[in-house]
């Protein structure tokens, strides 16, 4: 089973915080909850072994080596899951966490 977590953007002093179980989450005043974007942990590890969660970006190299993409990690309600790129992701060895959307959105561009 995974453990559930979150991480949260603060959007008015542009930083991440630390990461957050549920109970901390609930533990939180009213009046700090609207200032944070949360991004929920998938359960997943890059291929470096650092946890990926919701709104990261991360870079997928294809098992040939000649196919490189970047892709937003985003949670997907039809099929209960996160995804990059549209596709479902398990295989996490093939994927290395190069940014998030709020620190680094140029990224995406590449």
């Amino acid at each position: 089973m995974r453990k559930i977590k979150f991480r949260a953007w603060n959007c008015y002093n542009g930083t991440m915080t630390r990461k957050y179980t549920l109970r901390e989450i609930t533990d939180l005043e009213i009046s700090n909850r609207d200032k944070l974007v949360w991004q929920q942990f998938t359960g997943l590890k890059d291929k470096n072994g650092v946890e990926i969660f919701e709104g990261d970006i991360v870079r997928y190299t294809s098992q040939l080596g000649n196919h490189v993409r970047q892709f937003e990690v985003e949670w997907e309600a039809a099929i209960a899951g996160f995804t990059a790129g549209g596709a479902h992701f398990q295989r996490t060895n093939i994927y290395e966490i190069i940014g998030n959307i709020y620190e680094s959105p140029e990224l995406l561009d590449q």
